[in-house]
């Protein structure tokens, strides 16, 4: 709710600028603008305090997620996948298989899990 808001004033354009800014902080952040113990102190916090800057948080959070970001990239690429990904890349995609032979393949799976289940077919049409 923005300040205006909670002191009574009508809704306009503004707080609906003021609450998509307050969901865009949250969302960059993972932390609400303003905290309290109820709703109360949250609305007073919103309309006397100002919210910690985005840009000191994404510092802290990036200086945090940094040794898991290099950890997670050791893992995921390592110099001997290079040669295999670059092949994998430059290869021709493989060549569709015909709408028969599809719904051939399909038609023997529903056979195979309704004869695993022991149901019967359904009788042709």
């Amino acid at each position: 709710m923005a300040p205006e808001q909670a002191a009574g004033k009508a809704a306009d354009a503004l707080t609906d600028v003021y609450a998509v800014g307050g969901l865009l902080y949250e969302m960059l952040t993972a932390t609400p603008p303003c905290v309290g113990d109820d709703a109360i102190e949250v609305l007073h916090r919103k309309a006397t305090e100002d919210p910690q800057p985005i840009g000191e948080l994404l510092l802290v959070i990036a200086i945090l997620l940094f040794p898991l970001d290099v950890a997670l990239r050791r893992l995921v690429f390592s110099a001997e996948d290079l040669p295999v990904w670059r092949a994998a890349m430059t290869r021709a995609p493989a060549a569709p298989l015909p709408a028969e032979a599809t719904v051939t393949r399909l038609r023997e799976r529903v056979s195979g899990v309704r004869a695993a289940r022991g149901t019967k077919p359904p009788p042709p049409d």
